[in-house]
């Protein structure tokens, strides 16, 4: 088993399309909450900001998972974590 420390995490930031309710947000929560390797799930402004172990789940399967759910989605970005947001965000 990996320990924190050493994991190497994806920061990335999907545009989601399709919440326009409270029940949206929390469905894309559940969904994103029920995929390993997912950390940090963050929804502002139809902007899903996370954090994914690689070695766990890819983008994709983030991607799918939200648009077999109903939301239409696009990636916007994604880069290696950096440990200065790492550090900001706890």
């Amino acid at each position: 088993m990996t320990t924190p420390e050493l994991q190497e995490l994806v920061d990335a930031e999907i545009a989601v399309e399709g919440v326009r309710s409270p029940v949206d947000e929390e469905r894309l929560r559940q969904v994103v909450g029920q995929i390993p390797g997912v950390e940090d799930p963050n929804l502002y402004g139809g902007l899903l900001a996370l954090q994914y172990d690689p070695v766990s789940t890819t983008k994709t399967k983030i991607c799918d998972a939200l648009i077999h759910a109903g939301f239409a989605v696009s990636v916007l970005r994604t880069a290696p974590a950096s440990p200065v947001t790492d550090a900001m965000q706890h």
